[in-house]
C-alpha cells in the first residue's frame, strides 16, 4: 500500500485514488458489517493488512485533503474507518489519533461545515476512549 503514486501524481490523484478506495472498501467492510462488533482480533479479517490500510487512509489525507477534488473520497475513506471494530481501534489508537491529530492540525482550514467539524469531533471523541491515543487526540486539539 503505497503512495508514491499519489505524492508523484498529485494532480491525478482524483482519478487515482478511486482504484485504492474499492480495496479498502473490499478489506474493510468485513470487519464494519458487524453491529455487535464482538470479533476478537483473531477472527478479523486480515488485522495486519487493516492496520495497513488505517495508516495508508490516514497519510492519504495527510497529504491530499487540501485537493478539493480528492477530499470526498478521502471523507468516504475516513468513514470506513468511524465503523472498525473497537478491539482493532484500540490496538492502532496511538498511530490512528495520530493521523487524525495531523489532519485537523494540517487541514482544519477546508473543514467549511457543521458536519465536516462534527465528523471530526466523533472521530477524535471514538480515539479518546483509548488509552494509548488519547495523548495524541488532546496533542491535535490543544
Amino acid at each position: 500500500l503505497r503512495l508514491v503514486p499519489f505524492f508523484a501524481n498529485r494532480d491525478r490523484a482524483a482519478e487515482i485514488f478511486p482504484m485504492f478506495y474499492a480495496k479498502f472498501q473490499a478489506v474493510l467492510a468485513p470487519s464494519t458489517t458487524d453491529p455487535s462488533h464482538t470479533e476478537s482480533l483473531h477472527t478479523l479479517p486480515s488485522p495486519f493488512l487493516t492496520e495497513r490500510i488505517v495508516v495508508t487512509i490516514l497519510r492519504a489525507c495527510i497529504h491530499l485533503y487540501d485537493i478539493e477534488e480528492v477530499r470526498p473520497s478521502l471523507r468516504s475513506s475516513l468513514d470506513l474507518l468511524m465503523n472498525l471494530s473497537p478491539k482493532l481501534v484500540r490496538c492502532i489508537s496511538n498511530r490512528f489519533a495520530c493521523g487524525m491529530a495531523i489532519i485537523l492540525r494540517g487541514s482544519f482550514y477546508t473543514f467549511e461545515t457543521s458536519e465536516d467539524w462534527n465528523f471530526m469531533g466523533d472521530m477524535l471523541d471514538m480515539l479518546a476512549h483509548f488509552g494509548p491515543g488519547r495523548g495524541f487526540v488532546f496533542d491535535g486539539i490543544a
